[in-house]
């Protein structure tokens, strides 16, 4: 059997022609991916995201870390940390959400409660089709051309 380690809503050719059971093991994967994307919606967006050349800058890279939630915990949010460039500024903690929309997109929420007063929030959307995960910041940064970041996955 072949180990699936990748996104399963999105693994077409993982399986080998007449392996029954790398055939059970996506479908159980995927099955199991859609449930938890009901209950926890925020879970899809666990793990390293990348925006290359953002905001209109070129060569600057800006990253959101998205932790999980511990398994007890509800999962009325996920935490996660927007990494920039220092000379950009630091670090910052959002507290994540997303609510469905009726074209299979989420809205998504981040909220800053740690910043100084008061608290904001930016908007967004993800799309589990394409993968993209987009944050609109409403002005663009000194000597930007953009206002919206555009993440992807990233291996890093």
């Amino acid at each position: 059997m072949t180990a699936l380690s990748e996104d399963p809503l999105v693994l077409d050719d993982a399986c080998v022609l007449g392996d029954g059971s790398c055939g059970l093991e996506l479908l159980q994967l995927r099955a199991a991916s859609k449930l938890v994307a009901q209950d926890c919606p925020e879970r899809q967006l666990v793990g390293k995201w990348a925006d290359e050349d953002a905001l209109g800058f070129k060569t600057i890279t800006v990253k959101l870390d998205v932790q999980a939630p511990a398994d007890s915990a509800s999962c009325d949010f996920v935490n996660a940390d927007l990494i920039m460039p220092p000379y950009l500024g630091p670090p910052m903690r959002y507290q994540v959400t997303m609510t469905p929309t009726e074209d299979g997109k989420y809205k998504v929420k981040y909220y800053n409660a740690l910043a100084n007063l008061p608290p904001y929030s930016h908007e967004g959307e993800f799309d589990p089709k394409t993968q993209l995960l987009t944050e609109d910041l409403g002005h663009p940064m000194p000597g930007g051309t953009e206002t919206v970041l555009k993440f992807f996955k990233s291996s890093e």
